[in-house]
């Protein structure tokens, strides 16, 4: 039995709408007017991408067939970790160019909204792929 038939939504649609969530978050850190207002963006933002990122790591394990799937997760990792050392190293540059906060953050949100785009489209395949499926089992459907 596929981990697929137990999802009841798309999962790159619902890694799609955490990621829009932690951007929207990630956004609102720049232009909080309060510290309330602050640590509620805060804890959204690490919610969304702590949330999203967990939710990718799994989606890795699904995607590789079982003989390569220890690898195809150590990479998937390893890449992430190579960006949280490259994220860190841009976050510096971007402090040094002295962008006034609401400028910084939006420019911190763009790869979680490309994040959230690329979810997004890979929920659209699948829900697509599985429309099709469904299609098939109906009866009076043309089977392959």
């Amino acid at each position: 039995m596929d981990i697929g038939e137990y999802r009841r939504h798309p999962i790159g649609l619902v890694l799609a709408g955490s990621y829009a969530v932690a951007a929207m978050f990630i956004l609102l850190i720049g232009v909080a007017s309060s510290l309330p207002m602050l640590v509620f963006a805060v804890f959204g933002a690490g919610l969304g991408t702590g949330g999203s990122q967990t939710g990718v790591n799994a989606l890795a394990a699904a995607y590789y067939p079982t003989s390569s799937r220890a690898s195809g997760v150590s990479w998937a990792l390893g890449i992430g970790r190579v960006g949280s050392i490259v994220g860190s190293m841009v976050g510096g540059v971007l402090l040094a160019m002295h962008l006034g906060l609401p400028i910084l953050f939006v420019l911190v949100a763009i790869p979680t909204i490309v994040a959230a785009l690329g979810m997004f489209g890979m929920g659209r395949h699948e829900a697509a792929l599985r429309s099709s499926e469904v299609a098939r089992t109906l009866p009076g459907s043309v089977k392959p």
